[in-house]
């Protein structure tokens, strides 16, 4: 779902649960928790707070129990040993500024977890002075399963570009000059035979058909163009083409399609009559 609502163009924001006290003394949370959860006063007179340790999230997270971890000094809880004195040292450098170089922003470390089980976390930390005094907010999200996707996705990148290039070595056997278009007829790729017999052509990303077999920068829809049906009708089209050494060459434009049965590119088999 994250994947979707990223190529959709939104952006996830997280915030702390933080509300109102009389929610808070409905929930049970006040009576229990009033005094290890973080609150402030609004210009409406109205208290609002932090939910404390006790989150589940929290303790599911970092594995430490209400008891062990309330009233303990944080660093020590989360923070590996190897960057403990950093964070403390920073730390001591915030409560006299309140500024620091994760203030206002969103950053991925390694966290600590009970019996020093070590983790990546994604963590964004903000600042707010209370009674001339600086304290700290953080939000912290254990991203173990998404580094792990990432890394296999990685894995699957290396796999898929050892295939390609086995791949072009069986298609540089294929007799005849091969030519992959996309949807909007931009040239993608060429194998060996067409560099070979168009050494002076140099393929832009921006190159399309028409540039490659009419030399002509305007866009010209031509019924007849086997590549333009192909993508059109979704079927495997012949016909024939005039290349760029003038010559006629039969070609077969076959549609390649993506998950939703949608046309996605198109290769072209060129041969010379």
């Amino acid at each position: 779902m994250r994947s979707r609502q990223d190529r959709a163009g939104y952006v996830e924001t997280n915030t702390p649960d933080m509300m109102d006290k009389s929610l808070w003394e409905t929930s049970g949370h006040w009576d229990k928790f009033s005094d290890m959860m973080f609150r402030t006063e609004a210009k409406d007179d109205k208290i609002y707070a932090i939910k404390p340790m006790n989150c589940p999230g929290a303790v599911e997270i970092f594995g430490y129990s209400v008891d062990e971890a309330i009233g303990q000094p944080l660093h020590e809880l989360i923070v590996p040993s190897t960057y403990l004195n950093d964070f403390e040292e920073g730390f001591s450098a915030f409560q006299q500024t309140g500024e620091g170089p994760l203030i206002g922003e969103t950053a991925e470390m390694i966290a600590k977890g009970k019996n020093n089980r070590s983790f990546p976390v994604e963590i964004s930390i903000d600042a707010v002075q209370i009674k001339d005094q600086w304290h700290s907010i953080g939000i912290i999200r254990d991203i173990s399963e998404r580094k792990l996707a990432e890394e296999m996705q990685k894995d699957n990148d290396n796999e898929y570009r050892e295939l390609l290039e086995q791949f072009q070595l069986v298609l540089d056997a294929v007799p005849g000059k091969l030519i992959l278009f996309n949807n909007e007829h931009a040239v993608l790729w060429t194998n060996h035979e067409f560099d070979e017999a168009f050494p002076d052509y140099a393929k832009e990303d921006d190159t399309h058909c028409h540039q490659l077999f009419h030399q002509t920068d305007q866009l010209e829809t031509c019924a007849q163009c086997p590549i333009s049906k192909a993508i059109h009708t979704a079927t495997t089209t012949n016909g024939e083409i005039t290349m760029p050494d003038g010559m006629q060459h039969q070609v077969k434009a076959v549609p390649i399609f993506d998950e939703y049965s949608n046309v996605k590119q198109v290769l072209a088999i060129c041969n010379q009559e």
